[in-house]
């Protein structure tokens, strides 16, 4: 769904227009993750997208807020989707539309990197995400996303 569709169904749920707006932009085309965002659940999603500029910036990544059991799964797809959105800006040009339109600007200020290693970094995401699902400890997940994106930083490529 389109950011206005999502924020015209919390509207018609008595959200108010600028709170509606703001979790629609934030939600990427999901009424169910624009609800989650109004009731405050917003901080799995807070801590995983800090950790994802945290790890690219170069500065202290605690994954501890994200990479739990529970929420292993949720905390990779929103790296994932910042991944893609870097990847999609990279191949795409400033005018490419983004899923997490509410990191746009951050995103932006990303280092320019060869978009087939982000996609690289991209397939690793997968390969972590498909592991999370086994006996692996979500630590050790999170070590694997860590290694995948700081790949694409420290070659430069």
């Amino acid at each position: 769904l389109s950011e206005r569709e999502v924020a015209t169904v919390l509207e018609r749920e008595g959200v108010e227009p600028p709170l509606a707006a703001q979790a629609a932009e934030i939600a990427g085309g999901s009424i169910t993750r624009a609800r989650a965002v109004l009731d405050g659940e917003g901080t799995l999603r807070d801590a995983a997208v800090a950790w994802f500029f945290a790890t690219l910036e170069g500065g202290p990544a605690n994954a501890a807020a994200w990479a739990t059991r529970p929420a292993l799964e949720e905390g990779l797809e929103v790296i994932k989707t910042l991944t893609r959105d870097w990847l999609a800006l990279r191949a795409g040009g400033p005018g490419v539309p983004l899923l997490a339109r509410d990191q746009a600007e951050r995103i932006g200020r990303l280092p320019a990197r060869d978009p087939a290693s982000i996609a690289r970094a991209l397939s690793a995401l997968g390969d972590a995400e498909r592991i999370a699902r086994t006996n692996v400890t979500p630590a050790l997940v999170a070590d694997l996303a860590k290694m995948a994106l700081a790949s694409v930083v420290r070659t430069g490529a």
